[in-house]
């Protein structure tokens, strides 16, 4: 466990910045879930009933829980592009989350985790033509910041198929913008300009599941807000700053639907999809996101899972589970006509321990992100490392 610390520990001082050039579109790019099983599943794993981990995106599945466990997980990646030469590294933690079982028909869980992050610099060297002459001027942009989710939820089994659970989730963020204009470019800040935006809300989500015990099991969930609300500030480098009031905004609604199949004795089908409704009060309310537009984004997913048996195997790799997945995903801002899609490719593995009490997760995902960049910078390539822990202990069950 010693050396497991001093590795993260490591991996997260590696962090530079972005894994992408696209972070810099509107509120920035979504984040990863917080389950590194449906990562190895091609982001897929909504309907997965996990005794375990936090496993299903939809709380209706939040039931079936045998242990009170602690989860969490850091990642790593690289990202290339095909017209430049230099690239992106960074690490992070991905976020938390806690659950545990109350009785054998409830199950409770929270937890904190990024929803979009931003981090970008600019620079442009340029002249324009005044009384006769050509001035010379440097402009630095920076741009960073992000929006988390902080949630609490249960799950409830009504009978012995049907589910029902909710999730409220309290988003918070912040982002900060500053442009400096140095004339002549002789070193010496001749204006700035800081801007600050402040994010708070609340939404809601209702989940509906059914299991077909031996077969199969889907679910359905709905997304809505319930206040959502931002404050804009402005320091100038000359004349007076501003300092906004806080305004309302109207969260877009989301549609989800998940299904896991057993194919198998020990091999399952997973799929996922989602709908999202365009940020279009953002772009037009708030002017920070300026040039930025918005349309409906969508999400496509499909995994396979070949679980280990309930008992010991002397071959140690039979005890181990095996996952690999496929996913298409559209970002939901985007600039020029031009939408960020993402083409993605998974591999996973789950590595029991503590008698099926934790579980140490691994996956590798490889992207194909293009875009409103593509003239400039070529298709990107992202390489994806995570490690998820989940680790726990039989609380509070009946013997």
């Amino acid at each position: 466990m010693k050396k497991l610390l001093i590795f993260m520990t490591l991996v997260l001082s590696m962090a530079f910045s972005e894994s992408s050039y696209y972070s810099q579109n509107g509120i920035g790019l979504t984040s990863d879930l917080l389950s590194v099983r449906g990562q190895g599943l091609g982001n897929t794993g909504g309907a997965i009933l996990d005794s375990i981990g936090l496993s299903a995106t939809n709380p209706a599945f939040w039931y079936n829980f045998e242990t009170t466990s602690l989860q969490g997980f850091v990642k790593y990646s690289t990202q290339t592009s095909g017209k430049l030469q230099e690239g992106f590294r960074t690490s992070d933690l991905g976020g938390f989350a806690l659950k545990f079982p109350v009785g054998d028909y409830i199950g409770v869980a929270f937890g904190l985790k990024p929803q979009y992050r931003t981090d970008y610099i600019t620079n442009n060297l340029d002249s324009v033509a005044f009384d006769g002459e050509q001035i010379k001027f440097y402009t630095e942009s920076e741009y960073s910041g992000g929006i988390s989710e902080a949630f609490l939820g249960l799950g409830y089994k009504i009978g012995s198929r049907l589910s029902i659970g909710i999730k409220s989730k309290l988003l918070f963020g912040n982002y900060d913008y500053t442009n400096t204009t140095d004339k002549d470019d002789d070193g010496y800040y001749n204006s700035i300009m800081s801007e600050k935006l402040e994010m708070r809300g609340l939404q809601s989500e209702f989940g509906l599941g059914w299991n077909q015990p031996g077969n199969f099991t889907v679910g359905f969930s709905y997304t809505l807000p319930n206040l959502f609300s931002y404050k804009e500030s402005i320091n100038y480098y000359y004349g007076p700053d501003s300092d906004g009031k806080k305004e309302k905004l109207t969260l877009p609604e989301k549609y989800s639907c998940s299904i896991q199949k057993k194919l198998l004795k020990q091999l399952y089908f997973t799929s996922d999809f989602y709908y999202l409704r365009n940020y279009s009060d953002f772009v037009e309310k708030v002017s920070f996101f300026k040039n930025i537009a918005s349309d409906d984004s969508y999400f496509i997913g499909f995994g396979l899972e070949r679980v280990h048996e309930n008992k010991f195997n002397k071959n140690y790799w039979k005890n181990l589970d095996y996952r690999m997945g496929l996913f298409y995903k559209t970002e939901p801002f985007f600039k020029q006509n031009e939408m960020i899609r993402d083409i993605g490719f998974s591999l996973g593995m789950g590595i029991p321990m503590n008698m099926d009490l934790s579980v140490v997760d691994l996956s590798f995902q490889y992207i194909n992100r293009s875009g409103f960049l593509e003239d400039e910078i070529g298709k990107e390539s992202i390489y994806k490392i995570s490690l998820g822990i989940t680790t726990g202990g039989l609380w509070f069950r009946k013997f």
